[in-house]
């Protein structure tokens, strides 16, 4: 027997059919090293994602109970612990059951009851030579009886009944996904609250902004005309507290608190306003002989501005004309002194209308006539006192219900 082995490895290709069954023992090891790989791999990704479902089962119970997400841990910190779980513990199995080829070598003969043929055939194959051509010539009777998978099973000890507890964590992350939102800390309401407050202290800051712009609008066509009001400063204020609800995290209550700050500074200029614009009061009544001033006083007691500028418009006509009699210019003088002593609070006007008497009096028609201009002058800054109150009581009114809602939301 031996001789007739000695004479078949001394043929020519028996050196080459050596290294072919070489290739086989050496193929056969690095299988059952990639299953055992390819299985630690699985191993590791099952339970990184047992572990990740238990950390999003916990996290997402954390929420539905207590109103947070984590509690002393970043939400993106938490979010990205589940992926790095898997990629951790994978990389931990893969690492832990890791065999070198003398170990998969052994285990073949282990589980085969080979008696270390393929762990020998292994070791020899570099050498050459009729004892090590004998080894892997017996090796390689037992290769196709390998089966990668089986051994790799029991390298690792690979136990499937172990699996039915990994099923845990999915069953308790679908626990938590079930639970309801229960907030038992009320910190998920608090936080509901603070953002709906934030988005309505910012829209309320624009309301804010369109109130400033309308101002400054307003105060560019009244920028010839004199105003006791300061409408810029108004604008100005209106403007900053738009930046301060803009760019701070200011709540709804401390937000109505700057509201009705700056609607009282708003309520001080509408009363200023009001008793500015408000119709002359001629503590009279019209006396039936008047003809001159009737029409002007008329006007003035209804409020009728624009009315009375064009009456005064007539009278300043009338001043100027020269077919007025003598006796007809001393009645207007005497009519219109009258109308100026009647006219208590307007002391402007009635200065205006006194110096026009007597101006119309001494004969003076040029200077009647600037007189009554004077005093149109002063029924004309009535008017803007009209339309600048109608400005700032819009303004006014869009603070008070601002400050309201902010208040309602704010709790007071």
């Amino acid at each position: 027997m031996a001789l007739a082995q000695a004479i078949a490895l001394a043929q020519p290709g028996a050196v080459m059919d050596n290294a072919a069954l070489v290739r086989e023992v050496v193929k056969a090891v690095e299988r059952v090293r990639q299953r055992v790989a390819g299985a630690a791999f699985a191993e590791g990704l099952m339970v990184g994602l047992s572990i990740a479902a238990l950390l999003a089962a916990v996290f997402i119970a954390a929420q539905r109970v207590t109103g947070v997400f984590t509690v002393g841990i970043p939400n993106f910190v938490a979010g990205a612990l589940p992926p790095f779980a898997v990629a951790g513990v994978i990389g931990y199995f893969v690492r832990r059951r890791r065999v070198s080829p003398l170990q998969a070598a052994l285990a073949i003969d282990a589980r085969y009851g080979l008696k270390e043929r393929i762990t020998s055939a292994w070791l020899m194959r570099g050498q050459t030579g009729e004892f090590a051509a004998l080894v892997q010539r017996d090796a390689s009777g037992h290769i196709a009886g390998v089966r990668p998978g089986e051994v790799a099973r029991a390298l690792i000890h690979w136990d499937v009944r172990r699996l039915r507890f990994l099923a845990i964590p999915f069953a308790l992350l679908a626990g938590a996904l079930l639970l309801p939102n229960l907030d038992v800390l009320g910190i998920a309401g608090r936080r509901e609250r603070r953002e709906t407050e934030r988005r309505l202290v910012s829209s309320q800051a624009e309301r804010m902004r369109q109130e400033a712009l309308r101002l400054a609008a307003f105060q560019g066509v009244q920028s010839d005309r004199p105003t006791s009001v300061s409408l810029a400063e108004l604008s100005r204020e209106m403007e900053r507290l738009r930046r301060e609800w803009s760019l701070s995290q200011k709540t709804a209550h401390d937000a109505s608190l700057d509201a009705a700050e700056l609607g009282e500074k708003f309520q001080k200029a509408v009363e200023q306003l009001q008793r500015e614009s408000a119709a002359p009061r001629i503590d009279r009544p019209r006396p039936k002989e008047s003809r001159f001033t009737a029409g002007l006083e008329q006007a003035l007691k209804a409020g009728e501005l624009e009315k009375a500028m064009k009456e005064l418009e007539g009278l300043q006509a009338q001043a100027e004309g020269g077919d007025v009699s003598e006796e007809q210019r001393q009645a207007g003088a005497a009519e219109l002194q009258s109308l100026a002593e009647a006219i208590k609070d307007k002391p402007n006007l009635s200065k205006s209308l006194g110096d026009a008497a007597k101006a119309m009096k001494a004969g003076d028609a040029k200077g009647a006539s600037g007189k009554l201009s004077d005093a149109k002058q002063e029924v004309r800054k009535l008017l803007d006192a009209v339309s600048e109150l109608a400005v700032i009581e819009t303004s006014a009114a869009v603070l008070k219900s601002a400050q309201k809602e902010l208040a309602d939301a704010g709790g007071g």
